[in-house]
């Protein structure tokens, strides 16, 4: 028997998690960039009125305003460098198209940005929240989607996918396998709490039972290659050079920015 929950996570912590690339908010980027503005387009940003301030200037400085201004209103979790990098293009340009063009880019860069964040954060708490159940992380693997697969010495396996959603709230498919004693439901609740206590703000969650065969493709795989065998692998990941020895937690850099949840 197994249980199958498709969870929708609304928000992440990201300060409670280690990640691989290091992480802002959205609105403390934009203040910081404003400082390059010119002293009209300046005061605009921070007067937060959007009536007619921006008519008032210079066609590139209006698109540079308004650039900063989606951005710090978007709720994004972003990489400061990626943004910087976009910014300079920016402040470039030498005509109003490819301000506009550089404007977008930069936006979209921010959007991209957050959608891998709040996935990889989802991804690191089901590895964590696995952990906390006394399971060991086999393997953890980056992509669109993460997987992470995780086992205990009862021959149990614990395997989530996270992917992007809809939204920028990342949905999270886990499933229990190899139970055989009707406890899967009491395994897959202590999941979900421990993901909350690992920082996610958990959404709707659909439960359903299946036979015991693994649903999705990570499940699947790892039948295959006999990971459901009662073996504790150690920790490996996909990301080269990248691999333990069967740690609470997978060795990457923590961010230095603390920044909360995210929208």
């Amino acid at each position: 028997m197994s249980e199958i929950n498709t969870i929708t996570v609304e928000g992440v912590e990201v300060s409670s998690v280690a990640l691989s690339t290091e992480v802002s908010a959205a609105a403390e980027v934009a203040a910081a960039l404003a400082v390059t503005l010119t002293a009209a387009a300046w005061q605009a940003f921070r007067s937060r009125r959007t009536s007619d301030a921006g008519k008032r200037l210079d066609e590139l400085d209006a698109v540079q305003l308004e650039t900063l201004r989606a951005l710090r209103d978007s709720g994004h979790l972003v990489n400061r460098a990626l943004l910087d990098n976009g910014w300079a293009r920016l402040r470039s340009a030498a005509s109003i198209h490819d301000a506009r063009r550089e404007g977008a880019s930069l936006l979209n860069t921010a959007a991209s940005t957050h959608q891998r964040i709040v996935v990889e954060s989802a991804a690191r708490a089901c590895a964590a929240a696995a952990v906390r159940l006394g399971f060991s992380v086999h393997e953890q693997r980056e992509g669109t989607a993460w997987s992470v697969v995780a086992t205990n010495q009862a021959g149990r396996c614990l395997v989530a996918e996270v992917t992007p959603g809809n939204g920028g709230r990342p949905v999270v498919n886990a499933e229990l396998l190899g139970v055989s004693d009707g406890t899967c439901g009491e395994v897959m609740a202590r999941f979900r709490s421990a993901l909350e206590e690992e920082g996610l703000r958990l959404g709707r969650t659909d439960r359903r039972f299946g036979g015991g065969a693994p649903v999705f493709a990570v499940g699947r795989e790892a039948v295959k290659r006999g990971i459901l065998r009662g073996r504790t692998p150690h920790v490996t990941s996909s990301r080269k050079g990248r691999e333990g020895t069967g740690s609470k937690r997978p060795a990457v850099p923590t961010p230095r920015a603390s920044v909360r949840r995210s929208r």
